[in-house]
This record gives C-alpha cells, structure tokens and sequence, in this order.
C-alpha cells in the first residue's frame, strides 16, 4: 500500500485504509476489536506490504488477525470465533486426536460448518493419542523428562532436543489453529482435519506449524 493518514488519525482510522486494499480483492470485514482511543497528532504515511502494515494495527489491539473464508477477523487475546464445540465419535470424531511434537494437536473429524479457525473445540481428554518420545531423547536423556502441567494444560519437555510437547488440555477446550478439508465427489470421505492447541498454551512450535496458524 502507499497512502497518507493525516494528523488526528486513531489506529481505527489506519484500520480502515488498510482495509481498502483487501476489499478491492474481494475480501469484507470480519469481528474486530475495541480499537485504542489514541489520537496521533502527527500525520502518517503507509507504505509497504498491507499485511506487514495490519500486524502493526492488531499489536496496538493486543490482538491477531486473518482471513476465514474471505473475511478479516481481529481478535484480542482471550476471544475466540466461537464457545466450545464438543467433539466425540457421536459428533463426528474420526479415530482419536494426535497429540504431536512442535505441531499441535491434529485432529479429523466429520465436516462441521460451526467449527471455525479460532474457534474452540472440547475433547475428551482421554481420548487423545500421545505421541511417542523420539528415541535419541529417549536414550540420551536417562528417563530425565520434565511433565509439567501450566495453567491447566500438561506436556513433556525434552531435555535434549529441547522440543516440547504439544500441551494436553486438562479441561479438554482447544483452540483451532488451522483447518484443512478433505472431499471426494465420487465418494463419502469429507472429512476436515484441524490443527489445534490448549488454550491458553504457550508451546514450543516448528516453523511449518507456524506458518499454517499455531503462534
């Protein structure tokens, strides 16, 4: 983007400049926070890649931001798309939940349209799978493994590699990070496969999992 905020602009005003941009591609707004009440005395000028200018704007919110299904939601820590959403083979739970290292909690499930990114899902917590310790820790560690539990989410630190663990919520309530969906014309498999995290976790995550939506 290259355009001019002038003197008395609030960060809802840069909000929705920036917003033109991803209009004219289509896209509409979504949920957005309470905006700070700031008046900047001084004029502005935007230039540069428009998401790198609206990361600027969700910081000033304490928030994050992306699209979902064509819309731009902003959401503050502590909000989510949607209360908890109970998963379980009678609701359209496939197999069990796959607690990873470094990539959330994946799990499959029945195609449900309620279940949005950022949005919470609740699982019987002892339904999920938990992944196996990868054998170089195993073997260097001595059985010297760290199970923590913090803020009511648990998971193994490796001494070794220093991975962690995706968290396993005590209280079952995940936030969904990412969803990819699977569909046959031909057949019956419409599934959608999430990638989740506890709430309230602050996990160790690998940069694929970054880039597909954990923090």
């Amino acid at each position: 983007t290259n355009q001019t905020l002038a003197a008395g602009y609030t960060t809802e005003d840069m909000f929705r400049l920036l917003m033109k941009d991803f209009e004219a591609k289509g896209a509409t707004v979504g949920r957005t926070p309470v905006f700070p009440p700031t008046v900047f005395p001084r004029g502005r000028v935007l230039f540069g890649m428009t998401r790198h200018l609206m990361d600027n704007v969700a910081a000033q919110c304490g928030a994050t931001w992306q699209f979902v299904d064509g819309q731009l939601n902003m959401l503050p820590g502590g909000e989510y798309m949607h209360d908890a959403i109970v998963l379980n083979s009678a609701t359209g739970l496939i197999g069990m939940p796959q607690q990873t290292i470094g990539n959330g909690v994946n799990v499959r499930a029945l195609i449900n349209p309620n279940i949005r990114v950022n949005g919470l899902i609740q699982l019987d917590q002892a339904s999920i799978y938990k992944t196996a310790l990868p054998n170089d820790d195993i073997a260097k560690a001595a059985g010297r493994y760290f199970d923590e539990t913090i803020g009511g989410n648990s998971n193994v630190t490796l001494p070794v590699s220093k991975q962690m663990t995706a968290s396993i919520a005590t209280d079952g309530v995940y936030v969904v990070k990412g969803i990819m969906y699977t569909g046959d014309t031909r057949g019956q498999a419409w599934y959608m496969d999430m990638m989740c995290e506890a709430r309230g976790a602050a996990d160790l995550v690998s940069s694929s999992a970054r880039e597909r939506g954990l923090q």
